[in-house]
């Protein structure tokens, strides 16, 4: 039986950059990830994405980037939970590209 591969954690001084660098809003609509309207409590509602998947097997895994290369800010994202869901869900795989998710992340 094949062992299933870990994704590997992103070290929190990585989250830290991308969290700064999106200034708490989600790469996709933009809101602000750091509250929950619904509670109107302060708590993180936003995950890190990966633009190249963290393994070749995940959604935009293909590429040559290393393990290493595929946590560096430059291929993360902050999104949404909400929209971190789709970007990776299988009957929009082909919509959200490398290229796609780069271009919304500048």
């Amino acid at each position: 039986m094949e062992k299933k591969k870990v994704r590997p954690a992103i070290p929190p001084n990585i989250q830290y950059v991308v969290w700064g660098s999106a200034a708490g809003r989600c790469t996709f609509c933009k809101s602000l990830v750091t509250q929950n309207d619904d509670l109107g409590l302060s708590v993180p509602v936003g995950e890190i994405a990966h633009n190249v998947g963290w393994d070749k097997g995940s959604p935009r895994g293909k590429s040559n980037l290393s393990t290493d290369e595929r946590t560096e800010p430059s291929n993360l994202l902050l999104l949404f939970r909400n929209c971190h869901k789709p970007a990776d869900a299988g009957g929009v795989v082909g919509l959200y590209t490398v290229d796609v998710l780069k271009n919304m992340k500048r």
